[in-house]
């Protein structure tokens, strides 16, 4: 090798380097968004099925009962039910706290009782007319 190509290379290490260290941070910040995005995703879909199953129970009438079996991710919580408007309510907390909430609209489905889900379970939902119409969750 000849005088210039010795000196020139580390220059060109240098620059490499330089080009990696930048491209890192952006990189990395991608992958956890997209990893944030597949929680959503699978707690989202959660939902969904608690959402199809209380609407198959509440329109099977009173004595209905359905059992689904859970998943719900480590840090997560899902709340149904509560007072008031959050008894229409599916709440979902995330591991940072935030709350996203979910109403029961196609059926206004009423859950008569709140009940928090965590990590894997089986939900049972039943449909009562007494004193309200409505859906009870238990998760045992």
């Amino acid at each position: 090798m000849d005088r210039k190509g010795v000196t020139g290379f580390p220059w060109r290490i240098s620059l490499a380097f330089l080009l990696v260290a930048l491209c890192v941070p952006p990189l990395a910040g991608l992958a956890e968004g997209f990893q944030d995005t597949a929680d959503n995703r699978e707690i989202d879909s959660e939902v969904e099925r608690i959402t199809n199953s209380a609407s198959t129970v509440y329109f099977g009438g009173a004595g209905t009962s359905l059992s689904l079996d859970l998943s719900i991710l480590p840090g997560y919580e899902i709340t149904l039910g509560g007072e008031g408007a959050e008894a229409y309510c599916i709440k979902i907390t995330d591991p940072n706290g935030t709350e996203t909430r979910t109403f029961m609209e196609h059926p206004a489905a009423r859950f008569l009782n709140s009940v928090t889900l965590s990590g894997p379970c089986t939900l049972e939902l039943v449909c009562h007319d007494e004193p309200a119409y409505g859906i009870t969750a238990v998760c045992p």
